[in-house]
């Protein structure tokens, strides 16, 4: 049987026992078994376990070990554990160990020799290392490699400690030498590096003496050469010519990764086009011959961000660039196609449609799963270039055009777009799109992409013979009329029977669809392509497809054929000079229409015709048979034009799009002016003064000075402790792509010098901590930086929290200060993006998991805040500007937006402007994850109400507490006598503040006082009104307390009283009792806050360490049947005769706690549930809301966290008593 904890305590009580189990195995004989005890230990020491009883037993019984396994361990060992006592000074114990040490360095066994070296490696005590100096350097001259190149890192980690270039004076003549001498290419990367990281100058001296041989050196030495070059050129810019010339030579190098490397250098240290230029080649070469997809990319990025910084020189490498579609990989072909769109010029623009043309014809091998997609992928690659480069389109056009009948519907789709777009943009194109689009149209199988084909043909077939054409093309893709016989409504044939499954994908025309903007519709162009599965039908001018797509239920086809049918007749008109032929093809058309409405209306068809398509039919029929001028016109010009203003405005937002993004930089008045003319050149070469030009013009344009805004970085600084803790610690966040980097700087503020300091800390979310903590000591009045690095899995708000634990002198105990959370903001993982709006539509269909916010906001105006969504969540707006204009209080719009993960976050804003001026409506998140659905929902929630921001809300509350401090700083003013010391808190803080004195560590000021007024006065708002709710919920569903409470309260105070006042809560017993029984049953804050024991305990047979936290679970205790009879129902009588109060003396009922650590809020909330629930009995008797048959239909489920509240919203309907 489950019985709810009254107190919980948390210890783990496992580790004496396993590290008495280590100590057994360690002192035994078996070898095996010590290996398993020291690797347990290690883990114990991994998971911050200190296990110091181990110690001496290790010294003894494992230190003598010869076993090399052992031996090993033990390095480990004694690289994890402290080494030093908390005074700072090394254990005495450690003694013996470098006694170990030093015998294991002139160990026989190179092996031996090379793992010890390597542990001193890691070894920050210069105490412990000092005696083991001259067995360091004996090893240098070592028979064994091994042993040579970790003595060299040994001799380096020893060089850097505090002092250590006193322990080896002469290190760096002594490694420059051995590197002359040296022929291992490991020992003699490792001699390179501490000469590079020890003595700079002979590491250049040695590399520019030795220029020649570079090219031949080892791939790991060429590395660190890399890394030196990059080093002396940030310190030394004017020595970057000859290093440059090195770089230039490794381009040549045997290795990948050293290629990659160069460039990445030549592309940081140089923006000579020579260098770039290098560079750029570099990597496409890599991009051709590396064969892992993951690395490709990489070099794409790099090639993009080459592209936006050196546009000109990447231009030229368009077609190597291109080189890379040859990859099986979509997102490989997807990111070449969009670093060549924006490489494409005058001068190249035949090669590269020339070379697309080419991928797109290998597309139809059929030997790749995925040729549809790449299919897509070109057509809008050869799309943007007709639109961008117009005179290419005769070139293309055609030969796009024979995949309108792709099986593929988005390709297909692309296609009948781009032709749409090329007959508008290109006049002279015209007679041959349509001829060619009528004489393929049989062939388009899919049901989204037949009605902008007819749109076409109604829009541009103008001749005569193109609209006979057009409706002779039409009528034969319809079949013969009617549609079905009525033999087959009464027995449908097979045919019908293998069309009908197809319906089930069919939008009903009887349930309103949501759209992609929100917005409702019975049947419409949005809802096909978005809700229902691509219809396709094997076309053939036998069995038509328009034909067998009408059959599957597809009568917004209908509709669109009725229209085109009307435009052609309509033309037909003015070029016809036969009026028995018009009025022929008018018949004709009519036949088509109402056969379409009469299958609509047929049991034969899958569904009913739709009221949007029968009325556009019926308009169309009525047209045809009343003609008149004005309708005329309408159908044939404003149509087509409206369409042509789409164009335009697109074309001049993706010019403005354009001009957004170009850089504007701009020189500083005081910067300096250089005249190349004037330079000197001598000794200078090419690269050199191609370098200096391109510095020279970078000055000049302001390009030097883009960093990164001020104010951006002050915002960028959180206060992890407050200004009175003896630490102070603030910390500057960096988020870059999947890395949180963390530079806390930590102040001692005390007059004591802090041991063992430690930052720890922990994450929440899908973050993940790098490092493990180290130890630092801190003198009186010092800072220091203290760098954590956090990886970061996916797009969600994450939390990092912690502690700063140090030790003092006079102290023993570790002192702990807690620090103030990091949230890490979702905005530093999104940036806006651009996608098509049927790309939108289909990831809106297939993404699964959705957030559904309610507009809540002050703001009134519709744009104003969509702006401010736009702003708040860093997202693009997909939806034109145009369409969002005007004022008809309604605006639906569409935000787009992709996180470094590559995850995708659709946004969609539907408002409405009320009556009363506000917003209502809906956001709507939609992602493929979870994460970021919620993330970016909560974003919206705390930011959407824009002008009035949590800082307004702190001011107002400011402005409060300054008006209460200012009545008992000058009570004279305020019309008041002056107030005793001990009238109330806030005179007693006052008072405290004016007799503290100077030296006092802690100094009481305003602030602090408006923090402890602040602390009560939330902490009695929230509480008091979480209690009244719960109060009312149990009065409503407890007729009989209810009535009694009225009655007693009314009989009290009579029935004319205005105003309910403090001495009339003296008058109601009976409501002090529901008040208790509220708290006792459903008390505001279930857990009460952390205790911590001082001393060892007993409870219960358990024994309970110093230092252990305790939580005490009142909302248990107010439930337990062993203290209250009939715990679960709601009965205040059993408080009548009994002792029992809320205010910490009774354990029975502890809902403010006891103690010193009581909630100081409780008399604001105790008086203000009293009066509170008094004025709401006595004025108004309460009711249950339409729909809710009886009280025990209240749902009673809590929600919360520190606080239990209602999960749904208590209703009640008041009703006036008098």
């Amino acid at each position: 049987m489950e019985k709810s904890s009254t107190l919980l305590v948390y210890y783990d009580k496992g580790t004496p026992a396993v590290a008495r189990e280590i100590k057994e195995a360690l002192e035994g004989n078996d070898v095996e078994a010590k290996v398993d005890a020291m690797k347990k230990a290690l883990k114990l020491l991994l998971n911050g376990e200190t296990i110091p009883q181990l110690f001496i037993t290790i010294i003894r019984y494992v230190l003598p070990s010869e076993d090399h396994t052992i031996q090993k361990l033990l390095l480990l060992y004694l690289e994890l554990i402290e080494k030093t006592d908390s005074r700072g000074k090394v254990l005495p114990e450690m003694i013996l160990i470098c006694q170990n040490l030093r015998n294991n360095l002139q160990h026989p066994n190179e092996y031996i020799r090379g793992v010890t070296l390597r542990f001193l490696c890691r070894l920050k005590e210069t105490e412990i290392v000092e005696p083991l100096t001259p067995s360091v350097l004996q090893n240098l001259e070592h028979r064994h490699p091994f042993v040579r190149r970790n003595d060299i890192l040994a001799i380096m980690s020893i060089y850097k400690l505090p002092n250590g270039d006193q322990l080896f004076v002469d290190a760096p003549e002594m490694i420059e030498k051995a590197l002359s001498t040296e022929q291992d290419p490991s020992a003699k990367r490792n001699a390179f590096l501490m000469l590079f990281t020890c003595a700079e100058e002979r590491a250049v001296n040695y590399l520019l003496s030795n220029v020649d041989k570079v090219s031949d050196w080892n791939e790991s030495l060429q590395m660190v050469v890399l890394e030196l070059i990059r080093s002396v050129c940030k310190t030394k810019p004017t020595e970057k010519g000859k290093h440059i010339k090195i770089i230039i030579s490794l381009l040549s190098a045997t290795s990948s990764a050293v290629i990659y490397e160069c460039a990445g250098t030549l592309v940081s240290l140089s923006s000579a086009p020579t260098a770039i230029r290098a560079a750029a080649n570099t990597y496409c070469q890599l991009l051709l011959s590396q064969s892992d997809n993951n690395v490709k990319l990489i070099l794409l990025d790099r090639l993009s961000e080459l592209k936006s910084l050196h546009r000109d020189i990447m231009v030229e490498l368009i077609i190597d660039v291109l080189r890379a579609l040859s990859s099986p990989n979509l997102d490989i072909r997807k990111k070449t196609l969009d670093i060549a769109l924006d490489l494409i010029t005058h001068h190249n623009i035949n090669e590269v449609v020339q070379m697309l043309k080419k991928e797109v014809v290998k597309t139809q091998s059929g030997e790749l799963e995925k040729n549809g997609e790449y299919r897509q992928m070109l057509i809008q690659a050869i799309h943007a270039c007709a639109v961008k480069f117009p005179e290419v389109a005769s070139t293309v056009v055609h030969l796009l055009m024979d995949f309108l009948g792709d099986s593929n519907v988005a390709s297909a789709l692309d296609v009948i777009s781009f032709v749409r777009e090329i007959i508008e943009t290109n006049p002279k194109l015209r007679v041959s799109i349509i001829t060619r689009l009528l004489d393929t149209f049989y062939q388009i199988r899919a049901g989204k992409v037949c009605p902008c084909a007819l749109w076409i043909i109604g829009e541009y077939c103008l001749s005569l013979s193109e609209v006979e054409s057009g409706i002779s093309t039409i009528t034969q893709c319809l079949g013969e009329l009617p549609f079905y016989s009525v033999s087959e409504e009464s027995e449908p044939t097979e045919a019908s029977n293998k069309i009908q499954p197809t319906s089930s994908a069919m939008v009903s025309s009887k349930k309103p669809v949501i759209l992609a903007d929100g917005t409702y519709a019975t049947q419409s162009a949005a809802s096909e392509t978005t809700f229902s599965s691509p219809t396709v039908v094997q076309g053939s001018l036998a069995s038509g497809n328009l034909r067998a797509l009408l059959l599957t239920g597809d009568f917004f086809l209908g509709a669109v054929v009725a229209c085109t049918l009307t435009k052609l007749v309509l033309r037909l008109e003015e070029v016809q000079s036969s009026k028995t032929e018009v009025n022929k093809t008018v018949s004709q058309a009519l036949l088509i229409m109402v056969s379409v409405l009469q299958l609509g209306q047929s049991p034969a068809s899958p569904h009913p015709i739709d009221n949007d398509s029968y009325e556009r039919i019926v308009l169309c029929i009525k047209l045809l048979c009343h003609k008149n001028d004005e309708m005329k016109k309408v159908w044939l010009e404003s149509c087509r034009q409206s369409f042509v203003k789409m164009i335009s405005e697109k074309q001049l937002r993706e010019m403005a799009e354009l001009k957004a993004m170009a850089q504007t930089t701009n020189a500083q008045p005081d910067d300096l002016i250089d005249f190349f003319h004037l330079k000197s050149r001598k000794g200078m070469s090419q690269l050199e003064l191609e370098d200096q030009v391109q510095d020279d013009l970078k000055r000049a344009t302001g390009e030097f000075t883009k960093d990164e805004n001020d104010a951006n970085k002050l915002n960028r600084i959180l206060q992890l402790t407050g200004f009175s803790d003896p630490v102070y610690a603030e910390a500057y966040v960096t988020v870059h792509h999947y890395d949180i980097a963390l530079q806390v700087t930590v102040i001692n503020r005390t007059k004591e010098t802090l041991q063992n300091l430690c930052l720890e800390l922990a994450t929440m979310g899908d973050l993940k901590l790098v490092e493990r903590p180290q130890n630092y000591s801190l003198a009186p009045g010092t800072n220091m930086q203290i760098k954590a690095n956090i990886k970061v899995s996916s797009t969600e708000t994450g939390v990092i929290f912690g502690n700063i634990v140090y030790e003092t002198s006079n102290v023993m105990e570790r002192n702990v200060v807690v620090l103030n959370d990091i949230h890490i903001d979702i905005m530093d993982y999104i940036s806006p993006a651009i996608c098509t709006e049927v790309a939108f539509r289909t990831m809106w269909a297939e993404f699964e998991w959705e957030n559904k916010v309610a507009v809540n906001t002050t703001i009134q105006n519709e744009r104003e805040f969509l702006d401010h969504i736009i702003k708040s969540t860093n997202m693009k707006c997909l939806t034109p500007p145009s369409a969002i204009e005007g004022e008809c209080g309604f605006l639906s719009a569409s935000l787009y937006a992709k996180s470094v993960f590559g995850e995708d976050a659709l946004v969609n804003v539907s408002i409405e402007k009320q009556t009363d001026g506000a917003l209502s409506g809906y956001i709507r998140i939609r992602s493929k994850t979870q994460g970021i659905a919620l993330s970016l929902g909560d974003k919206i929630t705390l930011k959407q109400k824009g002008h009035k921001s949590i800082n307004k809300v702190v001011e107002e509350l400011d402005a409060f507490y300054q008006h209460v401090i200012d009545d008992h700083l000058k009570p004279e003013a305020a019309g008041k006598k002056v107030v005793d010391s001990q009238a109330d808190i806030v005179a007693l803080l006052l008072d405290m503040m004016e007799k503290q004195g100077k030296k006092d560590y802690f100094q009481l000021n305003i602030s602090n006082i408006k923090g402890v007024l602040m602390d009560i006065f939330l902490a009695g708002v929230d509480t008091g009104a979480t209690t009244m709710i719960w109060a009312m919920t149990e009065l409503v569903r407890n007729p009989r307390v209810m009535r009694k409470a009225q009655e007693e309260i009314r009989t009290s105070l009579g029935l004319n009283k205005e105003r309910i006042t403090e001495e009339d809560v003296e008058k109601v017993g009976y409501l002090k009792l529901i008040i208790k029984e509220t708290f006792r049953l459903h008390p505001a804050v279930p857990l009460l806050l952390p205790r911590e024991t001082m001393s060892h305990v007993k409870i219960n047979g358990y024994d309970i360490p110093p230092k252990t936290q305790i939580h005490l679970n009142v909302w248990a205790i107010g439930r337990d049947p062993k203290r209250w009879t009939d715990p679960e129902e709601f009965i205040p009588e059993r408080f009548a005769n009994s002792s029992v109060d809320f205010r910490g003396q009774h354990f029975d009922l502890l809902p403010f706690g006891s103690g010193r650590r009581s909630c100081p809020g409780m008399p604001m909330a105790v008086a203000s549930v009293e009066l509170g629930l008094l004025s709401l009995l006595y004025f108004f008797d309460w009711a249950l809301p339409e729909g809710m048959i009886s009280e025990e239909h209240i749902d009673m489920e809590e929600a919360g966290n520190l606080t239990i509240v209602k999960k749904q919203p208590l209703l009640l309907v008041p009703v006036r008593h008098h």
